[in-house]
């Protein structure tokens, strides 16, 4: 992680790059002032993530990402750990666990850790083999427009 004075004053990252999970915390280290990341192809770590690990962005408000293989696990573990006022989240998941689609997963961490968020918006693909009948779980998403 970045030392004091080794901290840039950027506020709005785009990265437009695979990135590895772990890369990128190290990244964003050096930028304490974010108030924008968005990070497209973002993979699991190579390495397991810290557990009391704790990044205090008390500027970051808009957080966009495409995930590409990343457990839920390293994700939330991730979100948590930013511990900022987070406003409005783009996830939009490629190839990854169900875990992302558990709306009770997301409803703790939104009432619990993210209480400025004011625009959540969500994709998870659900490939459909040419062959086989659709099986669409309308219940499901209609979870995720609760108001909880």
């Amino acid at each position: 992680m970045a030392s004091d004075e080794e901290v840039s004053p950027i506020e709005h990252m785009v990265i437009f790059h695979r990135c590895k999970l772990d890369q990128l915390i190290t990244l964003v280290s050096y930028t304490p002032q974010l108030v924008l990341l968005y990070c497209s192809n973002v993979e699991e770590a190579e390495d397991e993530l810290e557990s009391d690990m704790s990044m205090t962005f008390a500027n970051l408000k808009h957080l966009g990402m495409q995930i590409c293989f990343v457990s839920f696990v390293q994700f939330e573990r991730f979100l948590l750990s930013l511990c900022s006022p987070l406003e409005v989240v783009n996830i939009h998941v490629i190839y990854a666990d169900e875990n992302y689609i558990d709306f009770d997963q997301w409803e703790r961490i939104m009432s619990h850790h993210m209480p400025l968020l004011k625009k959540f918006h969500f994709c998870y693909p659900n490939f459909i083999e040419e062959d086989s009948e659709i099986n669409f779980n309308q219940s499901l998403i209609n979870r995720f427009t609760s108001t909880f």
